[in-house]
């Protein structure tokens, strides 16, 4: 029998006689059959059971909602003065080019 509030959870059994524990696990931790599958034919066949509790499929962690902080205005120093997008000329001041040093 299983011990209330306690959960089992199993990756992978490899056994040679699965019907020996499905009743091994039914009768010891309380488990029931969830699934079973089987496919491949040959060396490459095989066969798995899923089992889990009679209450659920398994654990789920319940996390208690915590809000966000509420944001802080910006200080002046931080604040756009105008929305974007900037323009070319806004981002760098203009400058002149100069293509022929000597042509100054």
């Amino acid at each position: 029998m299983a011990v209330e509030g306690q959960g089992f959870v199993f990756a992978k059994i490899v056994v040679r006689d699965l019907d020996a524990q499905l009743a091994f696990y039914s009768e010891v931790l309380g488990q029931v059959v969830k699934h079973r599958v089987s496919g491949c034919a040959g060396e490459h066949a095989f066969e798995e059971v899923v089992m889990g509790s009679t209450d659920g499929d398994g654990p789920v962690d319940h996390l208690r909602v915590i809000p966000p902080p509420a944001t802080t205005p910006a200080a002046d120093r931080q604040e756009r003065p105008q929305p974007f997008p900037l323009g070319v000329r806004q981002i760098t001041p203009p400058h002149v080019h100069i293509n022929n040093p000597k042509a100054q």
